[in-house]
């Protein structure tokens, strides 16, 4: 039986439009992964003290026919399909693809912790999963996503400035054998990274 599985997706160095969009259509790509449904496109500050260009981040919704450690690797699989290098840690990247909840699992091992421990203090995650999954509940904390988000919101002085908003669905992801059949998914393009640039006062508290 097909389950539920939300991913964060992230990209800060070239066409990171084009990389977001590149990781979704090659795990649209793969059996056992369906695409159903992508938030909009958030600028979003990034995590550490490694200067970097601010990132461009979204989140997608999947059904999927993968055990989570399955879903895992077709994740990494596509990573270093798109030239993902892992050097230092928090640094810049062409993409990275995070699980952060299948349905009610609760995982913990050295690959892979479900759901994603950090979730509720990344505003750049949770943002987006807000606006596609709102009524999904986190099977640890039990809240619903659009409440980890607002609690996110209310307790950080600067949201506004650490995530914003800047891409709206005007693109989408092909459906594989397809043509037709589009996933609405913003890609748009006031969206592009300005290289170098870094926002003030960059969250440390969060892991990526």
């Amino acid at each position: 039986m097909a389950e539920t599985a939300f991913i964060g997706l992230g990209s800060n160095q070239g066409d990171s439009l084009g990389y977001l969009r590149s990781a979704l259509e090659a795990l649209e790509a793969m059996p056992g992964i369906r695409v159903v449904s992508c938030s909009g496109i958030y600028r979003t500050r990034p995590v550490g003290d490694v200067p970097q260009p601010d990132f461009l981040n979204m989140a997608a919704r999947l059904e999927v026919d993968l055990a989570p450690e399955a879903l895992l690797e077709r994740m990494l699989e596509v990573e270093r399909g798109l030239g993902r290098v892992r050097t230092v840690r928090w640094g810049p990247r062409t993409i990275d693809i995070d699980l952060l909840l299948q349905e009610d699992h609760v995982v913990s091992g050295q690959r892979l912790t479900l759901p994603h421990p950090e979730l509720a203090n990344r505003g750049f995650v949770l943002a987006p999963l807000a606006e596609i999954g709102p009524d999904f509940i986190h099977p640890v904390l039990r809240r619903t996503l659009a409440e980890l988000h607002r609690s996110w919101a209310v307790r950080t002085l600067d949201a506004d400035a650490q995530v914003r908003r800047v891409g709206d669905a005007e693109t989408c992801v092909r459906r594989v054998g397809d043509p037709e059949a589009q996933v609405p998914c913003a890609v748009n393009a006031q969206a592009q990274v300005q290289p170098g640039k870094r926002g003030l006062g960059a969250r440390k508290a969060a892991q990526r």
